[in-house]
């Protein structure tokens, strides 16, 4: 069963031998691409940072924001309200941090204290607290 179909880019004719071929429409891939190339879908939208209306023109990808700067200035306030967010959870109303994570253990069962002092202190120097008193 040989079927004749026109290419949606280039127009040249081509011929479909199978069945299951009966859905293509270029005659090619490199026809295919330049014609999903071309393909771009033009929206009004809102900047998710500034507030701004703006011009996105895309393929697949949908823009939040206007520019690439206000992307980055999004993600450090999302970065900075998480670390604000773990701070208020670990510090006490006194202004200590509490120590302490899965890599401090509550106490060893070895007499071996030099470890636990080395626990601490590294735990001191993730939380980057200076000393104590």
């Amino acid at each position: 069963m040989n079927k004749i179909k026109h290419c949606l880019e280039c127009g040249k004719v081509f011929h479909i031998t199978s069945p299951a071929m009966n859905a293509k429409r270029y005659c090619s891939s490199t026809c295919r691409i330049k014609h999903n190339k071309n393909k771009t879908r033009i929206s009004i939208r809102r900047c998710a940072y500034c507030g701004k209306e703006y011009v996105a023109t895309h393929t697949r990808h949908v823009s939040k924001f206007c520019c690439e700067k206000h992307k980055y200035y999004s993600r450090l306030e999302s970065n900075l309200k998480s670390v604000r967010k773990y701070q208020q959870k670990y510090t006490l109303p006194t202004k200590q941090a509490w120590l302490g994570n899965s890599n401090l253990k509550s106490h060893l069962k070895s007499e071996n204290w030099s470890d636990e002092l080395r626990m601490v202190q590294n735990e001191l120097k993730r939380l980057r607290i200076k000393g104590m008193k």
